[in-house]
């Protein structure tokens, strides 16, 4: 049975860090992540009659978020069965208990410090309703983790962009 972990995004390349923290900490074989990005809804039955979760995913995702979750994905393949990109957009502590139980979350890694970049007017943070919730929470310093991220990127950059000759 694969272990289901939540992890608030605001689609920047640094929200990542939480992924590469809980796939490193994990003790599960298998894992399926969800990276939850909280917005409030018009209340414009136009907008609601044409609101698509695929389509603001898409607005709000940037190329380098994208490739940054496919190398994710392709350096933790052995641990990492799906990563899946959704969009909260419920208003009360209920809603998203209910959001927890219908996608079967069993935890939530979240960052010690708000780190919160709203890409969208209508963006929230989710991670006040995780705090709020009965889920299992694992709390990352992402400071700490800044210049870890750091070095890998160089020794990464090195791989690729090494011009000397042998």
């Amino acid at each position: 049975m694969e272990n289901t972990i939540l992890i608030p995004t605001d689609f920047t390349v640094q929200s990542l860090n939480l992924l590469k923290e809980a796939m490193l900490k994990t003790k599960h074989e298998k894992v399926r992540v969800i990276l939850v990005h909280g917005v409030n809804l018009s209340d414009s039955i136009t907008d609601l009659l044409f609101f698509s979760k695929s389509k603001l995913i898409k607005k709000l995702e940037t190329k380098e978020f994208k490739d940054s979750c496919l190398f994710m994905q392709n350096r933790f393949s052995s641990k990492l069965a799906s990563i899946y990109v959704d969009i909260f957009t419920g208003v009360t502590q209920s809603a998203f208990e209910q959001y927890l139980a219908g996608n079967k979350i069993d935890e939530a890694y979240i960052p010690s410090q708000t780190t919160f970049n709203s890409k969208n007017s209508s963006s929230f943070d989710i991670v006040p309703y995780i705090q709020n919730s009965d889920l299992k929470t694992h709390v990352i310093d992402i400071e700490n983790e800044k210049e870890s991220t750091w070095k890998e990127m160089d020794q990464l950059a090195t791989l690729f962009f090494n011009t000397s000759h042998s």
